[in-house]
């Protein structure tokens, strides 16, 4: 490979891994602003009480402190409104995506896809870690009898297992309109190098789980670690070729480094004491 082409091979994959986890790092961290503002505060205000204070952090974390609310179910529904509401608009922004006719990777595309992503990974997210850990906003999950926990298991596996492959899909699709890989074995590379490793390492270093052990933090981070990398070597294999070199649409330098910006500006506001308010 010569040094020009060397050259050319860094800068397809630094606006590919820029570009995916700048944009995945603002919209996840907007995902946990609308569950805890919209959700948890949304929920107490409709119910008759008042959002005090929340707050939002640079790891994925974050917390609302709602008074007011009267006991009994309605407390309940606040708890769950966090995940409601992530549902409610990931769904939406899916249903958003099926309307639309094959996009193609974009600006618009990108958000669109993390927008689905990042909410509908919030409301499986919470009710699983409720589920096996017994922390979050669906820890009472943990409280169930051995049957119905199980069924609820499967049936929560089951939509992960949906979602990640229709995500993951999704991922080897940009990658084959940005980088149009010669063949399966670089499709793998280019998977692996431009999307697990920049979004692992977003995972592995973000400071959130704050109510997990850490045994339970290193089992989580591993299973997320797994599913990236397992899941994009399975998306690299059954993806079929077919991008044509000379009608790729790569991300571009602005783009992938507004992103990049957005996500460090993101980082230091939601790290200097969080995104917060009361």
């Amino acid at each position: 490979m010569t040094a020009d082409a060397s050259s050319s091979s860094f800068s397809r994959w630094a606006r590919f891994a820029l570009g995916m986890a700048g944009c995945f790092y603002v919209l996840m961290t907007a995902s946990v602003l609308v569950h805890e503002v919209i959700g948890h505060g949304g929920v107490a205000v409709a119910l008759g009480g008042r959002l005090e204070s929340f707050s939002v952090t640079a790891g994925f974390a974050g917390w609302a402190e709602t008074e007011d609310v009267p006991a009994g179910w309605r407390r309940d529904a606040v708890t769950w409104g966090g995940i409601a509401i992530n549902a409610a608009v990931g769904v939406a922004a899916l249903l958003a995506w099926r309307w639309r006719s094959a996009p193609r990777l974009g600006p618009l595309t990108l958000v669109h896809f993390w927008v689905v992503t990042t909410q509908l990974g919030q409301a499986i997210g919470y009710p699983l870690q409720g589920l096996l850990f017994g922390a979050g906003d669906a820890r009472s999950l943990a409280d169930l009898g051995a049957a119905p926990r199980g069924l609820v298991g499967a049936g929560l596996v089951g939509i992960f297992g949906i979602f990640a492959a229709w995500a993951l899909r999704r991922i080897a699709a940009f990658a084959e309109e940005h980088f149009a890989p010669a063949d399966a074995r670089a499709r793998r590379r280019l998977l692996l190098l431009g999307f697990a490793l920049p979004i692992g390492t977003l995972v592995v270093a973000h400071p959130g789980l704050w109510q997990f052990t850490v045994a339970q933090k290193v089992i989580f981070r591993s299973g997320v670690l797994l599913v990236l990398v397992l899941g994009c070597l399975l998306a690299a294999r059954l993806t079929p070729a077919g991008a044509d070199p000379s009608e790729t649409r790569p991300i571009s330098w602005p783009v992938a480094v507004g992103w990049a910006a957005g996500a460090i500006a993101t980082g230091l506001a939601a790290g200097l004491g969080g995104i917060a308010a009361g």
